[in-house]
């Protein structure tokens, strides 16, 4: 009881926004995106790329760029595209300190993998895209692991702590496709690989572009034993070489 007290005190005190469009919530509002923003996300339209989660117009093909280029991982998966209000939200939760929208972004994602159940079956460990010493730092926490935590417990799915990334990168927005494999090449490396021995692991990061993180990641892992790796990313984006 005091706890409602108090934040309904705070409340009227310090209204909630939607981080996006700052339009007042209502005071119980679940989440900080209003209902508007929250329906313009808008999904990844089917058929994907088997791939990497492109939208292409036939079904259970690769797009060209997979076609001419060989991944360590499996499949990616995105249930949104990477523009409008999903862009601005993952900006704010990434760089405005907005940890809030993990709440938001993790009840999507376990949406997503419900309505599509074969992409978690038969995975036995989740794994989070690690954040360097000095980013996590800056930032105060990783969003992959706010991500795989909520995902982690629906699914009943240990959580592998094994990636760290041994040096600092710059940011990949803005890098081309071949940029971004310099970029992050040999940028992570293993906690412990006695844990993913014959497994299948799922990867969680926020945003799947040209792939060049995930596929990084995907090489370590399997290096370490990993029987096959997958991707989770709540949205898929467009290199600058994609881009029309």
């Amino acid at each position: 009881m005091i706890r409602d007290v108090v934040e309904n005190v705070l409340n009227l005190l310090y209204p909630k926004r939607c981080v996006i469009c700052r339009v007042l919530l209502e005071p119980g509002a679940e989440f900080r995106l209003c209902e508007r923003c929250i329906y313009s996300l808008r999904p990844n339209p089917k058929p994907w790329c088997v791939r990497c989660c492109r939208p292409i117009g036939c079904a259970g093909k690769m797009c060209a760029e997979c076609r001419k280029r060989r991944y360590s991982f499996e499949s990616n998966y995105s249930p949104y595209l990477y523009d409008g209000a999903m862009r601005l939200a993952i900006h704010h939760f990434k760089y405005r300190q907005k940890a809030h929208l993990a709440k938001l972004f993790a009840k999507l994602l376990i949406a997503f993998l419900k309505e599509n159940a074969y992409i978690i079956e038969d995975v036995q460990g989740i794994v989070p895209v690690p954040l360097s010493r000095a980013r996590f730092r800056e930032r105060g926490y990783n969003q992959s692991e706010l991500l795989a935590g909520p995902i982690a417990k629906e699914f009943a799915l240990p959580i592998f702590d094994v990636l760290k990334k041994n040096r600092s990168t710059p940011t990949q927005s803005g890098l081309g496709r071949e940029a971004r494999a310099r970029n992050i090449k040999s940028a992570f490396a293993l906690r412990d690989r006695n844990v993913l021995t014959g497994k299948k692991i799922l990867i969680i990061d926020d945003v799947f572009t040209t792939g060049s993180t995930i596929d990084e990641c995907s090489r370590v892992l399997l290096g370490a034993g990993a029987r096959e790796v997958l991707s989770l990313t709540l949205a898929r984006g467009e290199s600058l070489s994609e881009s029309r």
